[in-house]
């Protein structure tokens, strides 16, 4: 109780011993829930392939929410078109929903990624772009530094460029990617086998896609539709035992009463329900996993849809639960178990010790709330595959927890908690020795016991546990009301560490909510910089005004020393120096914060966004430069320079080769020329020179040019330095 610092002051340290124990254990339960609380705030972080899931489903949803967007802006635009009134409607919300939604429709996979995600594909891109640039700027001067005419096709210089790609990146990823793909050949004839697999279930008729058994979402319909029956026939069961509970707290005799024996065999009615279902449930569990591995390794065979009774007993899960559900006192059956707690005897009758292990049975409405959650998502078990990540109860706790909804789910199920954990208490610190049903003989042996506890209102009326509970979870605990029995202790250290827990799940929670997000980080950077700019003008008129301060005293000094009068102290010179200085550092912060760029006003997954964005930009730019390629013809025509630039020795310049000035030139050819069809049916494009007729002036002019300027010898051999490169 002192390490979660409630502290009731039922016990207390009595030596500096006791005190400094109860000192060190207080701060390890701060510091256990520090560090509870920063590790609930990463492990509630979705990572990379649920971030990215996250943002799919967000997609998905913004296609099917599309249409009725843009129905009532086009509503609104139709309105305003024609003048009419426009009836209350908010059009910049309008407008704002309509394309925050188009916006999120127009994702691309690849933007759906997470920050690392990105990074991972600005890296491939530029690996990519980089091998096709160097190689294209490398046979380009191999061709440009030869002594002789040459000519380069189009396609030869991307055939080279894409074996230089598939050569590079191959190496690159060979180390990474093994363990993961594998062979690729194996990769490929897998995937040639089970397309073949597929279109020959097709044309058998072997899959049929009407039965319910075959179609993964109509059985998951089914087990949600289960879900809830089971769960409302377990909860039929618990209301029952509580009833049963409470008609003993009433002084009901449970042997002579027929209408606890009732409500103990509809107990056993629904709990036997629940189970039955449960087997049902289990078995179409056990088809959906049949199901996906079905489609994903032996599509076009026989799918096996009987899911027999011991498949399910197989199953651990189901036995936990059976376990769980079957809990129940069974009709004209009771007892009372008595024993001896803090030296007094303590009766516990049956019906309170079953309706206690009842409660257990409310982790059932936890697949209620995860199957809500869940629903909304479209094409889940296709977003769940391509991700890799199963959408189960990790990740609908995820999305339980994110954002400021979160507030809500934790105080629901905080008022849940509480709420069980008072009916326990409640129903623990009642003993059954004083109940007009006790039967058993050693509550009245004639021992010295106190039996007030159980006359105390406090511990029999349930908004006095009610607010006990209250207190613990809080961590307050005033002492006023203290637990008199073992179990009733237990059930206030278990309400004080759910406490301690939803308290840290709070902070973390809220912690991770009130982030600021991209979009809000670039306005509060665009404020501060509008910030600037004001203050840029401030700065501005105050080095203005000091300069000409400045001029103005050194021309009075110049005049009074002409006119023969003594100087101005140094230390005046010295503290305007020190003000302009510092002046200037201001104005040059000022003004570097006020001319920053949009570019820079937004953060680090800001940056990596659109630094990701110019990747894919500069990757186009290069598939249209493979796509031109094929089209063009390099030649190489190496010239001679001017006769008025004449080496004086072979020596100083080098040799002839490297006097040769070089220039290539790009010749296009139409694909729309006439040529002969090989084979193949392709068409041949015969390679024809431009005719000189068809170059323009200005063309022929800068060639003129160029022939008659040429390059110096003597500049290019010291720009080569003496060397081919």
């Amino acid at each position: 109780i002192t390490s979660t610092s409630v502290g009731y002051g039922d016990f207390y340290a009595t030596t500096h011993f006791g005190r400094t124990v109860s000192g060190v254990v207080t701060f390890l339960g701060i510091a256990f829930v520090s560090l509870l609380t920063a590790a609930l705030t990463n492990a509630l972080q979705l990572n990379g392939e649920e971030n990215k899931a996250f943002l799919i489903a967000e997609r998905e949803k913004a296609k099917l929410r599309l249409p009725e967007k843009a129905a009532t802006y086009l509503q609104l635009w139709y309105k305003t078109v024609t003048r009419r009134p426009l009836d209350g409607l908010n059009v910049l919300n309008i407008r704002r929903e309509f394309f925050e939604t188009l916006a999120a429709a127009r994702l691309d996979i690849e933007e759906c990624n997470s920050r690392d995600g990105q990074v991972n594909v600005i890296l491939s891109r530029a690996r990519r772009t980089k091998v096709l640039a160097s190689t294209m700027v490398l046979n380009m001067e191999r061709l440009r530094w030869q002594d002789y005419e040459s000519e380069l096709q189009g396609e030869e210089l991307n055939s080279m460029m894409n074996q230089e790609v598939e050569k590079q990146l191959s190496r690159q990823h060979a180390n990474i990617n093994t363990h993961v793909h594998g062979d690729l050949k194996t990769e490929i004839a897998w995937t040639r086998d089970k397309l073949l697999k597929i279109k020959a279930a097709e044309k058998s008729g072997n899959v049929d896609g009407t039965h319910w058994r075959r179609d993964r979402n109509m059985v998951m319909r089914e087990g949600v539709r289960l879900e809830w029956i089971i769960c409302g026939m377990a909860m039929c069961g618990l209301l029952c035992s509580l009833i049963n509970n409470e008609l003993v707290f009433q002084d009901v005799d449970p042997a002579n009463s027929s209408l606890m024996d009732a409500v103990k065999a509809l107990t056993t009615v629904t709990s036997l329900g629940a189970v039955a279902l449960l087997v049902r449930y289990y078995q179409l569990r056990i088809l959906i996993q049949r199901i996906d591995v079905h489609n994903g390794f032996s599509v076009g065979e026989d799918l096996n849809e009987t899911v027999s009774i011991l498949d399910v007993l197989s199953t651990r899960e189901f036995w936990f639960e059976t376990a769980v559900i079957l809990t129940h006192l069974p009709p004209a059956c009771t007892f009372e178990f008595v024993f001896v707690d803090m030296n007094r005897p303590v009766g516990i009758r049956a019906e309170t010790m079953f309706a206690l292990l009842c409660t257990s049975r409310i982790y059932l409405g936890w697949r209620l709330l995860r199957e809500h959650v869940l629903k909304d998502i479209p094409k889940k078990t296709v977003i769940s595959k391509y991700c890799g990540i199963k959408m189960g109860n990790t990740f609908a706790l995820k999305m339980v927890l994110s954002g400021f909804s979160s507030v809500q789910y934790i105080v629901i199920s905080w008022v849940f908690f509480v709420l069980i954990f008072a009916y326990q208490y409640r129903s623990v610190e009642i003993t059954s020795c004083l109940l007009a049903s006790s039967t058993s003989n050693y509550c009245h042996t004639g021992l010295n016991v106190d039996y007030s506890m159980a006359h105390d209102e406090n511990t029999t009326h349930f908004w006095s546990a009610l607010w006990f509970i209250i207190v613990t979870t809080a961590t307050v605990g005033y002492g006023d009301q203290t637990p008199r029995t073992q179990l009733g202790r237990l059930c206030a250290a278990g309400a004080a560490i759910v406490g301690t827990f939803y308290a840290a799940l709070l902070a973390s929670s809220l912690s991770n909510a009130l982030a600021w997000t991209t979009k809000e980080n670039a306005a509060v950077l665009l404020i501060r910089r509008q910030y600037f700019r004001d203050k840029l003008r401030e700065r501005a008129v105050t080095m203005i005004e000091m300069f000409v301060r400045r001029k103005k005293k050194e021309m009075d000094e110049a005049r009074a020393a002409a006119q023969g009068g003594a100087p101005s102290a140094r230390e005046t010179h010295r503290d305007d120096k020190i003000k302009l200085r510092a002046q200037k550092s201001d104005f040059a912060y000022t003004k570097q914060q006020a001319c920053r760029d949009f570019d820079e006003c937004v953060d680090a997954n800001g940056k990596i966004k659109l630094i990701f964005y110019d990747a894919i930009l500069l990757e186009k730019a290069m598939d249209n430069i493979q796509k031109i390629i094929p089209h063009v013809t390099f030649t190489h025509r190496p010239q001679l320079p001017s006769s008025t630039v004449t080496p004086t020795s072979q020596d100083d310049y080098g040799s002839a080769s490297h006097r040769h000035a070089s220039w290539s030139r790009l010749e296009l050819r139409d694909i729309e020329d006439e040529g002969d069809e090989d084979k193949d049916g392709k068409r041949r494009v015969e390679k024809k020179k431009p005719d000189s007729e068809t170059v323009s002036s200005k063309q022929r002019e800068r060639r003129r040019s160029v022939e008659e300027a040429g390059l110096p010898a003597n500049l290019l051999f010291a720009a080569t330095n003496g060397e081919r490169r």
